[in-house]
């Protein structure tokens, strides 16, 4: 049985009676950690934060609310104190993210990914009889496209230049920068593309499933760390994630090799044959068996990598490439 109480106290991440075995997860744009624990009983996987605690504890708390879903872990022992929160989650031992399995094995089901989505419409996701309007829609683009490429200027006001050129040049090609694709968006002529997005809206998705967050363990694929910041809750948004990692290469971006100037981006990413075989054949999966509508998919990819901008201001030549990336997107919406 599941405890919803919260113990208060300093969370610490692991007490006397417990060991520490090994990590599994270094923090990510959320702080978050996941550490491997022996405990008295058993063992398990511990998720940990001192940087966003609300976030830990909201993600705890859908969790606990899909206790049957075989597609979930199993979470209980919600722990917060003064700026900390953790919960315990099942420990599939010998699982292996998705990620990982893509960039080291050749992968022999070529329908993996269709038959997850299959499976999440047959027993996960519920449709309402609600449509999001296209005033939806530029709210979305407000909230995590506008707002997050003004953020990232604030911060960083020597990247003006290439915030405010009408066009940018990436890997030799031009395109419409950020300043031309906020003028379309907020105008009249794009109301027909936003009523193609106007899928039905669902009583939850992930929100976040990447396949860092796909678990291969022995009794079928996991999904863990769910994101429930999204304001769109379509099944595109759930399969515009899955298409960061396999189309645009998620995973990979903090290993490219960048140059820029005022208004242009060149990058090239490091990528092993095998891998991109694995992601070819995956996409030509999702796109052969699934009726999806890829403008709306890479719509929702694009604005998944705006909302990420701030988080890797850090990393100067990792934030021009996710920036080249949305631009990227975004135009083959457009035209």
């Amino acid at each position: 049985m599941k405890s919803n109480k919260a113990h208060s106290h300093h969370a610490p991440l692991y007490d006397s009676s417990e060991r520490l075995l090994f990590q599994l997860v270094h923090p990510g744009s959320s702080g978050a950690t996941l550490w491997v624990i022996q405990t008295q009983a058993q063992v398990i996987a511990r998720k940990h934060t001192t940087i966003n605690p609300v976030k830990l504890l909201e993600q705890y708390e859908w969790l606990n609310a899909r206790d049957s879903s075989p597609y979930f872990p199993s979470v209980l022992n919600p722990q917060e104190g003064d700026n900390a929160f953790s919960y315990d989650m099942t420990f599939y031992d010998g699982a292996q993210s998705l990620a990982f399995y893509l960039s080291s094995n050749e992968v022999e089901d070529s329908n993996l990914l269709v038959n997850l989505i299959k499976e999440l419409q047959s027993s996960f996701y519920v449709s309402s009889d609600q449509h999001f309007s296209a005033q939806s829609y530029l709210y979305y683009l407000r909230e995590k496209f506008f707002k997050k490429v003004k953020a990232c200027e604030l911060t960083r006001p020597d990247l003006q230049p290439l915030f405010n050129s009408p066009t940018i040049t990436i890997n030799k090609h031009e395109y419409v920068n950020f300043p031309g694709l906020w003028k379309f968006f907020s105008s009249s002529q794009c109301l027909s593309l936003f009523h193609s997005f106007n899928s039905l809206s669902l009583e939850a998705i992930h929100g976040d499933l990447t396949t860092e967050n796909i678990l291969l363990a022995t009794d079928g694929l996991k999904l863990i760390d769910p994101n429930q910041e999204n304001h769109i809750s379509t099944m595109a948004v759930d399969i515009a994630k899955i298409y960061q990692s396999i189309h645009s290469h998620y995973e990979h971006l903090d290993t490219a090799i960048v140059t820029t100037t005022n208004n242009s981006i060149d990058f090239t990413l490091q990528l092993d044959q095998a891998y991109i075989n694995n992601c070819h054949m995956l996409l030509h999966a999702l796109e052969t068996e699934l009726s999806l509508n890829l403008s709306e998919v890479y719509f929702h990819e694009a604005i998944h990598f705006s909302r990420m901008l701030p988080y890797k201001l850090k990393k100067p030549e990792t934030f021009l490439v996710y920036y080249a990336k949305m631009i990227l997107l975004f135009n083959s919406v457009i035209r």
